[in-house]
């Protein structure tokens, strides 16, 4: 390496420790004379490139025509240092000890614009992306406007002696990203350690209690994704270089069409459109256009699909006290937090946002610095946005003595008394623009970027100034979001705490899943609490215990009438299919030569349903559960006219009793009609006492009085309004017990889609287009929604198992679900006692595509018989689901934190949309 050409590291002191290699002196190398960059050039840092820069060719001369200083050129083509990027001389070679825009003091950095950078990062305005173990991708400011530039640079760092290094590739004479790293390192930003410490895609897989990041080999990481409207979309990618230093990446940058209609430009081969940078990202981008409703539409979220910055202190805005939820949507149970403030609309009555005792600032780690009483205070101009403008306004601040010197920080009234949000002590927003947002999204499909040009557009019609922009607004609002205190809104009021029905459904609302941060924490999840069980596979639990029986007694006793062989053959099946029944149970056996022998004729439905139903390949337990055991005891007991009325539960025993009475002589039951149901009602209590020994009831299971502590709903993505009372039991004797379901579907469906033993649901919507499987949602009979809990990977019956064993102290009685089918046996295998009392149906709109499931399953075949289960609204996910596809694009291109936060901020709305509805019924 020559002199003067060398890596420039920038450490948290003055000492020289805080230079990794440090530029020889030229006393020490008199021989070799260090190059002095002519003033205003970028970057020159080989010797290549040294000799195109003092080179007097044509080229040379072209070349450095565009290097000229800004005052220099015409107006059209103005740019300044920090403006050179991705499509001017941004680059990823070393920074020469002696160039202008290095930094020339370590210990004394300018400090013109950096509170306004940390600002913007903290805000989330300015981009600062971690790709992995130790290296960022960070965005170009530019410090004497204060704003960001389209210019993205890489940035390594590292702990050394628990001192910060870091080494940037941005050209700025002042690194504002090396000075935020060391500032802000473990308080502001702490860098996550699951990242690969080589570069590349990766997938997320869950191990016991923890999640573990799989590194593959790709060498390009898509982090920023951004839509100009058009269908057109603003990608960008950093690229593995030849030579293996992490900052030796190159930026590439893609505009246009998912369908490859567009630019490409790329900052270490600006020359070559087809570099070989370009290439790698041309194929990451053909696997991301995949995501649903990635090409609809003319606006879009951004998409950062590596881990953003991480930070300790998530309360970033200034207001933090709870913020009543918006007018419209309030419960007459919501807590009077405060006298609700009219609405906000023009210019602020208050001569000056004074300061109080409630005035804070959100300083870093995990606490806020209040207002001191008597400490020097200043007065500052800031700005106001109302729904009609936006308006100058005059605040009261005061210097927060915790905060490091570097950043200024101030503490800053809450004014939520006032019906105002302030966010930065200079961006102030009104609650009712804000709440205006809550309502649009949740009533239409409404992305931020839309929003925001919807009131920019406001603003100009009604001469209210510049709206603030999308990125700011974005951030604002979430903000405001988290401290809106929309609780107890996750209950119906007709249905109680723990509602008898529970209707679980899978909703497709997913995001990337390079946007999983380690603190998911699905019901799923196990940990060191949890207890292991002895549960063991039981094989034999349908009523006839062999296959090929089952399967010829179904073929004979089809549900639609028809026989599905010729007469002569049915014939002779008849009477294999009685000596088979025999071997196994005589009363059934008698019972099905009655009706199917030879010269029977058409066989009455009551009959072919109950033969149907014996032969399922589901568990006894499906027909009868525990309560009907009970039922059909009592009536074998004592088998009196009419005292079938009790066996509602069990729909196929009690269309067969009731049949028989009405044709029997005295409308008695015949005595093989009550010889095959009490064979029945002994099979089935035999399977149940089987499940049981398998599974004992551990001693603590019915302490539920204690909860267990619960995690962050922002961060681990699980809200239930029940308390967590247990943890996920392990059952390590049942061969993977966590992993998800891959196959369901496969055996009760004819659906090519659901039979693929290569995808579970929903996996070609999710796994082939790297999202993830979205979230579990419970719903009540009237379409309110009792909590969810994302799903990392497809869908499976391990998440409506874990949640309702993590949190109901008692099973439901009815659990409708469209996969209950394959839910039912998992749950009354590992947790017998816990579901013997439960009924699993499959709803009524899903019914249809189980066409090799028995009708036990069905919710359609209960609600002929039980008047209970008919006034059940088994649709009332698919109702809420249509309304959450509101939200489903603007969710794909979130990160997990913000996408957590706008789904259950929806689900609150509708939910209280519902509450509502049936308050005002009750009082009509």
């Amino acid at each position: 390496m020559e002199p003067g050409s060398f890596l420039q590291v920038i450490g948290p002191g003055t000492n020289e420790i805080g230079r990794i290699l440090v530029p020889p002196k030229p006393d020490r190398f008199p021989a070799a004379p260090v190059f002095q960059a002519p003033r205003c050039t970028p970057l020159i840092t080989s010797p290549v490139k040294r000799v195109r820069a003092v080179d007097k060719s044509k080229r040379a001369k072209k070349r450095l025509k565009s290097l000229q200083p800004a005052e220099s050129q015409s107006q059209e083509n103005h740019f300044g240092l920090e403006d050179f990027g991705l499509d001017d001389f941004g680059t990823s070679d070393a920074v020469p000890a002696s160039a202008p825009h290095a930094s020339s003091s370590l210990g004394e950095p300018a400090t013109k614009g950096y509170a306004e950078y940390v600002d913007s990062v903290l805000f989330e305005s300015a981009g600062l992306v971690q790709i992995s173990s130790d290296l960022c991708v960070v965005q170009g400011w530019d410090a004497r406007a204060s704003e960001v530039t389209s210019s993205w640079y890489h940035a390594q760092f590292a702990i050394v002696n628990e001192e910060v290094k870091v080494a940037c590739q941005c050209p700025t004479r002042q690194c504002f990203h090396a000075r935020f790293l060391q500032d802000y390192h473990g308080t502001e930003f702490v860098p996550s350690t699951s990242l690969p410490v080589g570069l590349g895609g990766w997938n997320t897989i869950l191990d016991g209690s923890s999640w573990l990041i799989n590194v593959e080999d790709v060498p390009v990481s898509f982090f920023y994704r951004r839509g100009l409207g058009n269908s057109r979309f603003k990608n960008i990618f950093s690229v593995a270089a030849s030579l293996e230093s992490p900052t030796n990446r190159a930026i590439v940058v893609y505009e246009g069409l998912d369908t490859g209609v567009g630019t490409w430009s790329c900052s270490k081969d600006f020359r070559d459109p087809l570099c070989s940078h370009v290439k790698v990202s041309a194929e990451e981008l053909g696997l991301m256009a995949n995501i649903p409703h990635a090409i609809e539409g003319d606006e879009s979220e951004p998409l950062l699909v590596t881990s953003p910055i991480r930070r300790v202190n998530e309360e970033m805005a200034v207001s933090h006290l709870p913020i009543l939820p918006p007018i419209w949507i309030s419960l007459p149970t919501d807590t009077a937090l405060y006298p609700r403030p009219p609405p906000v609309l023009f210019k602020p009555s208050l001569p000056l946002f004074q300061l109080d005792s409630t005035s804070s600032c959100p300083c870093t780690g995990f606490h806020r610095t209040f207002y001191i009483k008597g400490n020097a205070t200043i007065n500052r101009m800031g700005t106001l946005y109302t729904s009609c403008g936006s308006f100058p306004c005059n605040v009261e601040l005061q210097p927060c003595p915790e905060c490091p010197a570097s950043r200024k920080q101030f503490i800053g009234p809450d004014l939520r008394e006032h019906g105002i949000f302030n966010y930065s002590n200079s961006t102030f927003v009104s609650h009712e623009l804000l709440d205006e947002y809550t309502s649009s999204f949740t009533l239409s499909e409404t992305p931020f970027d839309a929003w925001v040009e919807f009131i920019r557009r406001r603003y100009m019609v009604h001469g209210g100034g510049q709206f603030m922009g999308k990125d700011l607004f974005r951030s604002c609002w979430f903000a405001y979001a988290r401290l809106q205190k929309f609780d107890d809104d996750f209950e119906c009021p007709e249905c109680g705490k723990y509602p008898d029905n529970v209707i679980w459904d899978g909703v497709t609302l997913a995001f990337h899943r390079r946007q999983l941060l380690s603190s998911i924490h699905p019901p799923t999840s196990v940990s060191n609490s949890s207890e292991e069980r002895p549960t063991k596979y039981l094989p034999g639990q349908q009523i006839l215990p062999f296959p090929l029986l089952r399967k010829s007694l179904r073929a004979i006793s089809a549900p639609d009438g028809s026989r599905t062989q010729p007469i002569g053959s049915a014939t002779s099946n008849a009477v294999d299919i009685a000596d088979q029944l025999c071997a196994v149970s005589h009363p059934l056996a008698t019972l099905f030569q009655v009706y199917f022998g030879p010269d029977r004729g058409n066989v009455p439905r009551a009959i072919r349903r109950f033969f149907f139903q014996v032969a399922a390949e589901e568990s006894a337990i499906q027909m009868l559960n525990r309560p009907s055991q009970e039922a059909l005891q009592s009536f074998v007991a004592n088998p009196s006219a009419g005292s079938e009325q009790h066996l509602r539960g069990c729909p196929h025993i009690y269309d067969l009793l009731q049949f028989d009475r009405k044709r029997s002589v005295g409308e008695k039951y015949s005595a093989a009609v009550l010889a095959a149901v009490h064979w029945i009602l002994r099979r089935s209590a035999t399977v149940l006492l089987q499940l049981m020994r398998n599974s004992p009831l551990p001693k603590n299971w019915n302490d539920t009085a204690s909860t267990i502590g619960a995690s962050n709903w922002e961060d681990s993505g699980c809200f239930y309004s029940m308390p967590q009372i247990r943890a996920r039991p392990v059952y390590p004797l049942l061969a993977g017990d966590t992993d998800k379901d891959g196959q369901r579907g496969g055996k009760c469906s004819k659906s090519p889609q659901l039979s693929d033993p290569e995808c579970g649901k929903y996996f070609a919507t999710y796994g082939q287009k790297r999202l993830t499987g979205g979230i579990m949602v419970a719903w009540c009979t009237h379409s309110i929604s009792y909590g969810f809990h994302c799903i990392p990977q497809s869908e499976g019956r391990n998440d409506v198992f874990s949640a309702m064993i993590t949190r109901w102290p008692v099973a439901p009685k009815r659990i409708i679900y469209d996969f209950a089918c394959a839910l039912a046996p998992y749950c009354i295998l590992r947790e017998p006692h816990f579901f013997a009392d439960t009924t699993f149906m499959i709803d009524k709109f899903h019914a249809r595509d189980h066409t090799k499931c028995a009708p036990a399953c069905f919710a359609s075949a209960y609600a002929e018989f039980d008047p209970d289960v008919n006034i059940i609204n088994t649709s009332a996910a698919e109702c809420g689901n249509s309304l959450i596809a509101r939200i489903r694009k603007s969710v794909s291109y979130m990160g997990q934190r913000r996408a957590i936060i706008y789904m259950k901020i929806f689900l609150s709305v509708m939910n209280r949309s519902k509450i509502l509805d049936l308050k005002n019924i009750k009082q009509v």
